[in-house]
């Protein structure tokens, strides 16, 4: 694959951005797992430190215990960790309650992405409802050109695509690339996210700045259900178009 779309191992502006936005939230939940965790160990009788996940034993022999003094419970001291906006909405975490407080409900975070851009990559549903309601802007461009309409459609979420798409977002926008969103999702073979785009007026003639199109990047990627789908509308534009191209002989003497 050329440097327009990326090459065969999926590497497009689209997808990059979505590799750098998962390896940040994953640290991040991490994080979020180490504060929450309460890690007990336990003495028994010979000094040896034991995991409190270990073995089930009944519960007789741990009061027995406790009660003489052989078991004690440690809870680690851990330090905070504190979730941004974006990190939340990521998540799909954001209530209601977050966003009373935010003045700009689009602020990009440090890596250039709005909140409605973290939840629309990973597929968090009523997140992006959320911060539709709260007027949150389905047009914001990320640091390659990209708009949530198009992060959806790398990892073919097609409920939010619709969820988008009624926002407003312009489905026929390109990336820096020239990649538009029916491209995307024709790259990622989401034949939902495809049907969705075409069905609101995506351009299936749109090329990038390497000449492809939404068709020719599935058939170069093996996108066989986006294809399919492509194929099945485009067939039905021509073949109407045929059908009235051709004058009608029936009844015409010669």
């Amino acid at each position: 694959m050329d440097e327009a779309m990326g090459d065969a191992a999926g590497h497009s502006p689209g997808h990059e951005a979505l590799e750098q936005m998962s390896s940040h939230l994953d640290s991040v939940k991490v994080k979020e797992e180490v504060r929450v965790k309460k890690e007990f160990k336990l003495n028994d009788l010979e000094g040896q430190r034991r995991s409190a996940f270990m073995t089930y034993k009944p519960a007789a022999t741990i009061l027995t215990n406790l009660q003489r003094g052989n078991v004690q419970a440690e809870v680690p001291s851990v330090e905070p960790c504190q979730l941004t906006l974006h990190q939340r909405a990521g998540m799909g975490d954001l209530t209601a309650a977050d966003l009373q407080d935010v003045a700009n409900v689009d602020e990009s975070d440090d890596m250039g992405y709005s909140a409605l851009m973290w939840a629309s990559a990973y597929g968090q549903v009523p997140t992006v409802r959320l911060l539709l309601e709260h007027k949150a802007n389905s047009a914001r461009l990320g640091p390659d050109g990209e708009t949530p309409l198009i992060l959806a459609t790398s990892s073919g979420h097609y409920e939010i695509v619709r969820l988008l798409i009624n926002a407003g977002a312009d489905v026929n926008h390109a990336d820096e690339n020239g990649n538009t969103a029916l491209m995307y999702a024709a790259f990622s073979n989401s034949p939902h996210a495809v049907n969705e785009l075409l069905f609101s007026g995506a351009d299936v003639a749109a090329t990038n700045i390497n000449g492809e199109s939404a068709l020719s990047i599935a058939v170069q990627r093996a996108s066989q259900l986006a294809q399919v789908v492509l194929e099945r509308y485009l067939m039905s534009k021509v073949l109407p178009a045929l059908k009235d191209s051709v004058p009608d002989t029936v009844g015409e003497t010669r």
